[in-house]
This record gives C-alpha cells, structure tokens and sequence, in this order.
C-alpha cells in the first residue's frame, strides 16, 4: 500500500516548464509586499505632533556656533538650539557637555536626538523616512567608510526611540508646512542637507564635492518663502536660504529628509527683519 500511494504521488508529479517556472516568479513578485512611504506632514501636522500653537511669537536669539572639527557640525547645531529648548533645568550648555552627550564622532541623527534628550530637553520631535540605515547608502562614499560598524548601535538606538526614549516618527516634513511653523517663532529645526545643493547658488561649482556631502544646519525662523539659518561651517551667523533651495537640499538622497523640530520657550525680541538672500 505504501508502494501504490508512493506511485500514485510519482506518476502525478511533471518536470516543470521554462514557462511555468516564469509564471511562478512572477506571482511571487506581485505578491511581494510594497515598502509603506512615510507619512506627509503639512503644518498642521507638525503642530499636532509637537504641541505647539499656530500664533505667532517672537523667534529666539540664537547665537552662532562653530563646529570645531569636520564631523561635529550636528553638535554645534545641539548646542545653539539647546539654550532655548524647554528644558527640565536652564542651567549653561557647554560645548563638552554635547560631546559627552553625544558619545560618538561617527554621528547620526538619532545621535543629536539622545544628545538632546541628555541635555534634559523635551517637547522635540524626530522625523525622518528610514528608522535605522539604509542599505543603499553603502553606495555613496560619505557613509561608505562608516556605514556597517554604525548599523548595529543605530539600529539599537532607533529601537531605544521607539520604546518612548525619544519621540521618533517615521514621516517628513512638507516644503510649505515647515515652512509655516518656521514662522511662528515657534520651532527651531535641526535639519540634515546635502552640502553641495546648500551652497549651491552661491559657491562655484568646481568648488563643491562631487557627490553627497552630508551636513547640519540650524533653522531658527523664515519670512515669506525665505529661510533664517545657522550654519556651524560658515563665518557668518545670519544666512537665509530661499524655500525651494533649502527643500532641494534636505530631501537629496541621503538625508532620509532627518529633521529634529525643538518646540523653545517663549521669547521678548524677534530677530530683524530680512533685508534680502546672501
């Protein structure tokens, strides 16, 4: 009886065709499940995640900070927006106590969010489009270097955010909602851009790295469709960047468009006006 049923399952058994083969894969293709996009959020939106108001308030005076060495930018970002933030103490912020905060020289964004957290600020929201590395960084040669020894302890750290640690989103910011709360004087935002599309318009191109150049910049406020900055590699503290610049910039492949928006005290003098784009 074994036998028959041994037959029985051989004689129902046929080599399988090229064209079947074919087909096979195909449905295991279609049936593949698609990579879920990032949520959108307008204004609206980033108000709701962060608690804050849409009435608009005096922005911050924020001092400028030089980055100290060529990976520290993200630091000197941490320690200009950190005077300002809500805070559990107000006592000084120092430029050790970043690096203490921060640990590491190989820095990520989720680094500067723990540092910020270290720091005893609250009400500041991370967002960005991929919740760990991205593998397909490894073909660009500014993360090459770094990328698998980092991929461990980051994706321990987004692990740490999601467990309540840091308030983390998998979701970006839109051109014109970052752009209204901005304005509110409400919000500094820690954003991550590709270099050369920054100093685009204004450096020569023969001047500009030749492929993506990540680097940190401070956003402390916008007028109209122009953006104030700071700029932890520039000599000058006061920069504005028109709109579409700045968003070209931060969504370039590579930046997982990484924005960490710090909700800050309110203040008793607004910046002067803008007089025109440098």
């Amino acid at each position: 009886m074994s036998t028959a049923r041994t037959e029985t399952r051989t004689s129902s058994w046929r080599t399988p065709t090229l064209r079947g083969l074919r087909q096979s894969l195909s449905v295991t293709r279609r049936t593949k499940q698609p990579v879920e996009e990032p949520l959108q959020l307008d204004a609206n939106g980033l108000r709701k995640a962060l608690a804050i108001g849409s009435d608009l308030i005096a922005s911050p005076i924020v001092d400028h900070v030089r980055q100290q060495r060529a990976w520290d930018c993200g630091l000197a970002c941490v320690l200009m927006a950190a005077p300002h933030a809500r805070r559990q103490t107000k006592s000084e912020v120092k430029w050790n106590d970043v690096e203490k905060a921060c640990g590491t020289r190989s820095v990520w964004t989720v680094d500067l969010a723990f540092a910020l957290r270290a720091l005893g600020c609250r009400d500041f929201l991370f967002l960005t489009k991929t919740t760990g590395c991205d593998p397909s960084y490894a073909r660009l040669a500014f993360y090459r270097r770094d990328l698998g020894a980092d991929s461990t302890r980051i994706q321990s750290l987004f692990r740490r955010a999601q467990q309540g640690e840091v308030s983390v989103k998998r979701a970006v910011a839109t051109r014109d909602g970052l752009l209204e709360v901005l304005r509110t004087g409400r919000v500094l935002a820690i954003a991550l851009v590709d270099l050369r599309l920054l100093h685009a318009r204004a450096a020569r191109t023969s001047l500009l790295p030749r492929s993506y150049t990540g680097h940190y910049v401070l956003l402390v406020g916008a007028d109209g469709d122009r953006v104030r900055y700071r700029d932890p590699a520039a000599d000058r503290a006061e920069l504005v960047i028109d709109a579409d610049d700045l968003h070209r910039a931060r969504v370039a492949h590579g930046t997982d468009e990484d924005l960490i928006l710090v909700a800050v005290d309110a203040v008793s003098e607004a910046l002067p006006p803008i007089r025109g784009v440098r």
